[in-house]
């Protein structure tokens, strides 16, 4: 054999030795990679923000520039507005020196107008107080339409209430000759049972009300209703 146990035991140690030396520098190289992957995160941050900070730098530039610009034509705007006015101002004073020139020679004129505006103000104050008493005139013979035509409901509605009355007399009153028709098939009934029918009174009153029934014979047997009004 060319291993021999010795020689066995040596290789064994040999592969130990160069396992352990593997993972030594594979942990060595983890590390170094970790660190390495931390510091180019680190640089593409820092990139980041100072990508950030120069688009930054460049809109705070624009902005400045867009300021001092608005600022120009706010000054502009502000004295365009001022020479505006005062053209403006001018075309007045040129047009009230000639409206007075107009006016004086008319001075007598407007005194008059400034009269007869007084006397228009006074008819003014006459048709609106005119108006006023118009609108409560017109309310007043609305208010009055209303009360005839409550009156005249008042009026239906007491008629009513008598024809009502009258309405539940008849029905009271018809309700009693149903129950006086009922009683008196019923009589006539009781009188076909009978084997001698001797007689059949029924005395009314003013009124028509049944007041007696006085009746049949049965085997000899006088049998006598009395029927009360109701």
């Amino acid at each position: 054999m060319w291993i021999t146990l010795k020689d066995s035991r040596l290789w064994r140690w040999l592969a130990l030795c160069c396992v352990s030396i593997l993972c030594r520098m594979i942990t060595s190289v983890q590390n170094r990679l970790q660190r390495a992957a931390t510091y180019c995160n680190t640089l593409q941050h820092t990139a980041t923000y100072y990508n950030t900070l120069e688009r930054t730098v460049t809109l705070c530039n624009t902005l400045q520039h867009s300021a001092t610009y608005c600022n120009v034509l706010q000054h502009t705007t502000t004295h365009c507005n001022t020479l505006q006015h005062s053209a403006t101002l001018c075309s007045t004073v040129h047009h009230t020196a000639t409206h007075c020139n107009t006016l004086q020679s008319t001075a007598t004129h407007c005194n008059t107008l400034q009269r007869a505006a007084t006397h228009c103000n006074t008819l003014q104050h006459y048709a609106t107080r005119c108006n006023a008493l118009l609108r409560t005139a017109t309310y007043c013979n609305t208010l009055q339409h209303t009360a005839t035509h409550c009156n005249t409901l008042q009026h239906t509605a007491k008629h009513a209430a008598t024809h009502c009355y009258a309405l539940q007399h008849t029905a009271t009153y018809c309700n009693t000759l149903q129950h006086t028709a009922t009683h008196c098939n019923t009589l006539q009934h009781t009188a076909t049972h009978c084997h001698t029918v001797w007689c059949v009174y029924i005395v009314l009153d003013d009124n028509f009300h049944a007041e007696q029934v006085s009746c049949c014979v049965c085997h000899d047997a006088c049998v006598r209703i009395m029927c009360l009004t109701p």
